[in-house]
């Protein structure tokens, strides 16, 4: 997979907490209670194995339009308004319900 744009990263992870949400916690409350980084590789490789199959069935499913509207939304700009960014908060709410219907849990 080629490198991802913040922007496009920024996408994906708003769906991540739907499609990986389980896994996504097991991480966090693993490196809470681990001292040492390799004692949550386990987890952190579930992990990453999770958001990749997220990033591909985004893209094979009819959320694939929604997350490049909401990718380009997020796109540095010059004139940030208030407008601008309720219109993004609107456009990642529709992707997370698209997600939810359309590509579920993963984890």
């Amino acid at each position: 997979m080629d490198p991802m744009q913040s922007n496009a990263l920024e996408s994906y992870s708003s769906v991540n907490g739907i499609t990986c949400g389980d896994i996504m916690y097991e991480f966090i409350a693993s490196k809470a209670n681990q001292k040492r980084p390799e004692a949550t590789a386990d987890q952190a490789n579930k992990l990453m194995t999770c958001f990749n199959a997220s990033v591909v069935k985004i893209q094979e499913s009819p959320c694939k339009e929604l997350r490049q509207s909401y990718a380009d939304c997020l796109l540095p700009s010059e004139s940030v308004t208030a407008s601008r960014r309720t219109s993004c908060l609107a456009l990642q709410s529709k992707l997370q319900e698209c997600a939810a219907m359309h590509v579920g849990r993963l984890d």
